[in-house]
C-alpha cells in the first residue's frame, strides 16, 4: 500500500515548482528584453516551443513587463558601467547594420536599390559616431575679437598721464 505524502509536503513541492517556473520565465523575459526585443514581440516569442527558443505558452505583456522589472529590482543597478552600456548599444547597432547590409545585397542582386536600408545604415553610422564621439566638427573657423586686459590697463594708465594709448600689434 503506497502512502501519499502529507499535504504540507505536497504544497511545499508545488510552491517550489511554481517558484522555479517564475524564475525561468523571469530570466527568459530578461534575456529577450536585453536582446532588444520590444514587449509585443517578446509576447509573441513566448508562444514558441522551447525547442525554438520560446516558453511554450503565452504570457501577457503586463506579465512580461512585471517579470523584467522584478529581475531589474532583484539585480539592483543592472545597467552596468558606461562601457557595458556602450557595448550593448554597439551590439544592437551592429545587428541593425548587418540586417540593412543584407537587405542592400538582396536589392543589388535584384538590380534594385533599397533606399530604406541605405537610410538605416546611414542612421546607424551617425548613431555610432555620436556614441563614440567621432561626430565632432573636423574644421572650426573662429574670429577672435578679444582684447588683452594688460593692454587695457596700460592704456588706462597712459590716459591718466595724458599720453597716447598703445595699439595692439598684430
Amino acid at each position: 500500500m503506497s502512502k501519499k505524502p502529507p499535504k504540507a509536503k505536497k504544497q511545499a513541492r508545488t510552491a517550489e515548482l511554481i517558484e522555479a517556473r517564475v524564475l525561468r520565465e523571469r530570466e527568459w523575459c530578461w534575456a529577450a528584453y536585453v536582446a532588444g526585443y520590444p514587449y509585443p514581440v517578446i509576447r509573441t516569442m513566448t508562444i514558441l516551443p522551447p525547442s525554438e527558443g520560446g516558453l511554450g505558452y503565452p504570457l501577457d505583456v503586463t506579465a512580461i513587463k512585471a517579470l523584467v522589472a522584478e529581475h531589474r529590482a532583484e539585480q539592483g543597478e543592472i545597467i552596468g558601467t558606461r562601457e557595458e552600456r556602450i557595448e550593448r548599444r554597439q551590439m544592437r547597432l551592429d545587428q541593425i547594420a548587418l540586417d540593412a547590409q543584407a537587405a542592400m545585397r538582396t536589392a543589388r542582386e535584384l538590380e534594385t536599390i533599397d533606399v530604406h536600408a541605405a537610410k538605416v545604415l546611414l542612421d546607424v553610422m551617425a548613431a555610432e559616431g555620436k556614441m563614440h564621439g567621432d561626430d565632432a566638427a573636423l574644421r572650426i573657423e573662429a574670429e577672435v575679437t578679444t582684447r588683452d586686459g594688460v593692454l587695457d590697463e596700460l592704456n588706462a594708465s597712459l590716459a591718466v598721464l595724458g599720453m597716447d594709448p598703445v595699439e595692439k600689434v598684430e
